[in-house]
């Protein structure tokens, strides 16, 4: 799952990790928490951030091999001092129109691109990854 959390002035947070790049918080729910429990647990951990007000608004799911479900949310920033999870990333408040052009990894990038658009409902993307190609998209 990822988390899409804007300020007060309508800024995003993003990490920047010396590897991945720029990319949203999130990651996996561990063994014996549920999505909303793992959403908050990631957010926190990767930025110093807490967040309130979370809504799911798309959902992306890899068709082929490896197949992943990419749950993403958006939410308001509610408290925290901002920090990298290591000393290799960085976390940082940018305009979603300058995070649509960070973001480099497909899915991710799509999502935010989703969320910029704000349609109502939840959007569901089935892709395939190598080379990322969607294969369906609805808005339920």
């Amino acid at each position: 799952m990822v988390a899409i959390l804007q300020n007060l002035d309508n800024r995003i947070l993003l990490i920047h990790d010396s590897k991945r790049g720029w990319e949203l918080p999130g990651g996996k729910v561990e063994e014996g928490e549920d999505l909303i429990q793992a959403l908050h647990r990631e957010l926190f951990e990767e930025t110093g951030a807490r967040g309130e007000n979370f809504k799911l608004f798309s959902i992306y799911s890899r068709i082929d091999i490896p197949s992943v479900v990419l749950h993403c949310f958006r939410g308001q920033y509610l408290s925290g001092k901002l920090q990298g999870e290591t000393a290799s990333n960085s976390v940082e408040w940018v305009d979603v129109a300058q995070a649509v052009k960070l973001i480099s990894h497909p899915a991710i990038h799509h999502a935010v691109e989703d969320y910029q658009k704000n349609e109502p409902g939840i959007t569901y993307c089935s892709y395939v990854g190598e080379p990322f190609n969607i294969h369906a998209r609805y808005v339920l």
